[in-house]
């Protein structure tokens, strides 16, 4: 029964990309990456193209932590599982939660609602690893605008917590986090 769950999940994974690469939408959306979704390189792996950088951004009323995989749920489609298949038992990740006197350095991208919701697959949006959220960020000119991110859901646990402002964004070798994204992105009916 388990193995009928989890490949029904993967199956619903698998059609969403699909319909994902025939959406068309030219409206553009802010998202805000923090850990290796910092990085272009690590955004151009999951949606198959440079990403636009907007500016490096602050994410204040946020933690940074890191998770092990024991610190990863099992429920639902079980992205403890999808990620050890990938990583094996010594992933580790950054995620955020909310701590209102805590801050999260990161850097702000444009793309399309499309690409974004690429990378919500990515981070196992709809697997409930994460929660994707609009959130308010601080430019270095002191404005600050809406962008979306992933976050840790309420009431899973978070880890530990590190700094948010002096952090290496690569918790695990940068050449495999881009070639499993890579992987992910052409196995799952290359996205754009």
């Amino acid at each position: 029964a388990y193995d009928k769950i989890f490949y029904m999940f993967d199956t619903l994974r698998k059609f969403t990309i699909r319909l994902l690469r025939g959406y068309r939408s030219r409206r553009q959306e802010l998202f805000f990456g923090f850990g290796a979704d910092c990085e272009s390189d690590m955004i151009e792996a999951v949606i198959g193209r440079k990403p636009t950088i907007v500016s490096e951004a602050i994410l204040p009323g946020y933690q940074l932590c890191i998770q092990s995989l024991e610190d990863i749920p099992v429920s639902g489609a079980n992205p403890r599982e999808i990620l050890q298949r990938s990583w094996g038992n010594d992933f580790v990740s950054y995620t955020i939660r909310q701590n209102k006197e805590e801050q999260v350095k990161g850097t702000l991208f444009s793309m399309s609602q499309r690409e974004r919701m690429m990378l919500d697959i990515w981070e196992m949006v709809p697997e409930g690893w994460q929660d994707s959220v609009v959130v308010r960020v601080k430019l270095p000119n002191g404005k600050f605008v809406r962008a979306r991110t992933q976050r840790l859901p309420r009431g899973h646990n978070h880890g530990y917590s590190t700094s948010g402002l002096n952090y290496k964004p690569w918790l695990m070798p940068k050449a495999d986090f881009l070639r499993i994204a890579s992987q992910d992105a052409f196995s799952y009916g290359e996205l754009i």
